[in-house]
């Protein structure tokens, strides 16, 4: 029998899309939560689908002062984020 569905996050900002997947070892879910100015990625283990999402990784766009190649936004991005 499969597992009942479970809500795992909601958004009710309409200004952000939101991407549920999973990671390529199954092991977590991913979500992507993004609008034309920020992103934000949480993960959950699917073996503990109820748990609080963790956030992984925020980052925003690059403003006209800020980083200009895609490697100094991504290392920009990175250098802000947090782990677990």
């Amino acid at each position: 029998m499969p597992a009942a569905d479970v809500l795992v996050m909601t958004e009710d900002d309409a200004r952000f899309e939101v991407e549920l997947r999973t990671s390529r070892s199954g092991e977590q879910a991913i979500i992507t939560s993004a609008s034309r100015d920020t992103t934000e990625v949480r993960l959950i283990p699917m073996a503990d689908p109820e748990r609080e999402p963790v956030v992984w990784r925020r980052a925003a766009a690059a403003s006209s002062t800020g980083p200009t190649t895609p490697a100094a936004r991504l290392a920009a991005g990175l250098a802000a984020s947090s782990t677990w």
